[in-house]
């Protein structure tokens, strides 16, 4: 056995999330081992009592836990109606949400209020663009705070969102995005990487010349640097 680094104090312990999560549960021990072996044995009850702990935001409850248990194939939750971003979104307005930090760009700070705002301003444009419930949005970006809330204003509205990061080549995102059928597509005009900068140009335009389902494309100005798209709808 290896020899055991860390181990946190009883108080702690009893300030932890865990620790009330299992005091709040029908648990009569406090060990995780015995969390962990319910949790295997009892999954309805467990995931049951998390559904409750955690405050999950929904509009409609749950008519199962577990529809049917195999997996894969098991449906979690079943009848039940929730909005992913409003969950993600409803901290305290003036708590850091977001700290966006990245290579050739200034750090980023958002707090929940701001969030939020930032959030309409992008739904409002894309219903703008015709983007309703299912509406399928694919994004070639890198992992920057107008991506979170390009991400959030998707799923606030319903719509279904699939990434791939600029490291992929036209190929790769041609073979993921293709299968979806996007019609609007977010991407950055390059990023930087090991102290140079390199143009998403070559690398979008080969996408567009075989997805001609994309009426829509949004561009981030992610660098300095040019990059000019094939397109006839472009917003910035």
């Amino acid at each position: 056995m290896g020899r055991l680094v860390w181990n946190p104090s009883k108080d702690r312990i009893k300030s932890s999330l865990l620790h009330d999560f299992i005091q709040k549960s029908p648990l009569e021990s406090n060990s995780y081992s015995d969390l962990h072996r319910w949790s295997i044995e009892n999954m309805e009850d467990f995931w049951s009592h998390f559904w409750e702990f955690s405050k999950i935001i929904h509009s409609r409850t749950y008519d199962s836990v577990l529809e049917n248990p195999t997996m894969p194939g098991a449906r979690w939750f079943s009848g039940s109606e929730l909005n992913y971003a409003e969950n993600l979104m409803a901290g305290n307005k003036d708590q850091v949400a977001i700290i966006s930090t990245g290579e050739g760009r200034e750090d980023k700070i958002l707090t929940f209020g701001e969030l939020n705002e930032s959030v309409a301003a992008a739904q409002h444009g894309l219903k703008e663009m015709g983007v309703t419930i299912g509406t399928r949005i694919a994004a070639f970006v890198p992992n920057c705070v107008e991506t979170v809330i390009l991400m959030l204003a998707t799923t606030a509205t319903g719509a279904v969102w699939t990434s791939c990061s600029p490291d992929f080549g036209s190929q790769g995102v041609v073979d993921r995005f293709g299968q979806v059928e996007p019609s609007v597509m977010i991407v950055s005009n390059g990023y930087k990487y090991n102290g140079k900068i390199f143009s998403m140009e070559h690398k979008i335009n080969g996408v567009l010349e075989v997805i001609d389902t994309i009426k829509h494309i949004i561009s981030i100005e992610f660098v300095d640097v040019a990059c000019k798209l094939n397109h006839s709808s472009v917003t910035n």
